[in-house]
């Protein structure tokens, strides 16, 4: 009888063990989605021919977002037409509308930020991509969206970009033109873009119950007892 009350935790060891284990792996899971992984790809190669981005030309393309979370970079296969081009593309992340263009409303703006990095002159082999981080304009996601990246050109006349293109071949999205030829509206280009996208999925609910429990699970077994230590019964 006195062994019984003697006891310094409140659960047995075994208990413990397996709160120990529900906890750690809990935490790898919440940790794994916490890592940002590829979501959409389209990569060309070889990456002739490409879509010219100029002050008179404006390039898209849409895609479907596959896990649901934050959009956090974009990497492109986009280039240099002009060796001597310097002035930055402005990357825009919209919205589409039913019909699958772009949606240029106020509302479908999700983000606007120019790309900084130095674009290489030539289009190469292995295919380049060029990394666009969106940092604080992120874009919460989720799985089935179709979002659009657009691309214009502040360049000054005779500047030009190049985006890389191939055979429609994503099925996922569509690439898409605009300039003074189509009046200003976004066309079908019948071409795909060289596009890669980046998310921070959000862990699923059952994890963070799983987490949630193990967790409690294992306060428990760590808190002393408060139970009194009582003297051995006598026996008369």
């Amino acid at each position: 009888m006195h062994g019984r009350y003697a006891s310094k935790y409140e659960l047995s060891n075994a208990l413990r063990f397996v709160a120990v284990v529900i906890f750690v792996q809990s935490s790898g899971i919440s940790n794994a989605a916490s890592q940002t992984i590829v979501d959409q790809e389209f990569v060309i190669d070889p990456v002739l021919p490409a879509l010219a981005i100029d002050e008179r030309q404006d390039v898209a393309q849409t895609f479907t977002v596959g896990i649901t979370g934050t959009l956090t970079r974009v990497d492109l296969q986009i280039f240099r037409g002009d060796p001597q081009s310097a002035s930055p593309l402005v990357l825009e992340m919209r919205r589409t509308l039913v019909d699958g263009l772009p949606d240029e409303s106020d509302a479908g703006l999700l983000a606007v930020l120019p790309i900084t990095a130095v674009l290489p002159r030539l289009i190469i082999a292995p295919p380049n991509l060029v990394q666009v981080e969106l940092g604080p304009q992120s874009v919460p996601v989720d799985t089935g969206d179709i979002l659009s990246i657009s691309l214009h050109s502040m360049a000054a006349p005779n500047e030009w970009y190049l985006w890389a293109s191939g055979a429609p071949a994503y099925n996922r999205g569509s690439g898409f033109f605009r300039s003074e030829f189509t009046g200003g509206a976004y066309r079908y280009a019948g071409t795909d873009l060289g596009f890669r996208t980046f998310v921070v999925p959000i862990p699923e609910p059952s994890s963070f119950v799983c987490a949630v429990v193990s967790a409690a699970a294992l306060f428990g077994t760590l808190r002393p007892s408060k139970r009194k230590h009582l003297p051995p019964a006598h026996s008369e």
